[in-house]
């Protein structure tokens, strides 16, 4: 059986994931080594001011993907 890593809230049990994709207008092919490296530390800024869990973040030279765990009060309707 596969066994899934399950998070706990105060009142729930939860596994919720998000993929991400951030593309450059006209997909044109502006991202280098080193803007990547500045979204990383950007995106990992935001992640961790916002209580979100960065699993992966890669990317190419006309986009950037994001693969975040996040907990159900995150994104809530208000």
């Amino acid at each position: 059986m596969n066994h899934m890593q399950l998070s706990t809230g105060s009142h729930c049990v939860f596994n919720l994931k998000a993929h991400l994709i951030f593309v450059v207008a006209y997909r044109r092919k502006v991202i280098s080594s080193t803007v990547l490296e500045r979204l990383k530390e950007v995106f990992s800024e935001v992640c961790r001011r916002d209580r979100v869990n960065l699993l992966e973040c890669s990317g190419e030279e006309d986009h950037v993907h994001l693969l975040i765990s996040y907990p159900p009060t995150i994104w809530c309707a208000n």
